[in-house]
C-alpha cells in the first residue's frame, strides 16, 4: 500500500486520447432530434392553450378529442 501511495514520478501524464467514437456520434443526433421534438411539442401545446391554432392544427387537434380553451 505504501509503494502505491509513494509516486515516483509526479510529471507523468497519461496519453488521452482525443478521437470521438461513433457512439458519441449517434448519441449528439439523437439528443438533438429529441430535443427538436420536444420543443415542436411544446409550441403545439402552446397555440391550443392561447387559442392561435390554425385551421389544420384544429382539425388534428378535435379528431385526438384535446379540449380547446
Amino acid at each position: 500500500m505504501k509503494e502505491i501511495i509513494k509516486v515516483k514520478d509526479l510529471d507523468f501524464v497519461p496519453p488521452v486520447n482525443d478521437v470521438r467514437g461513433v457512439g458519441t456520434t449517434i448519441i449528439g443526433y439523437l439528443m438533438m432530434f429529441i430535443l427538436l421534438q420536444s420543443v415542436m411539442f411544446m409550441f403545439t401545446l402552446a397555440e391550443v392553450q392561447t387559442g392561435t391554432i390554425t385551421k389544420g392544427g384544429y382539425d388534428i387537434m378535435k379528431k385526438i378529442d384535446l379540449k380547446l380553451i
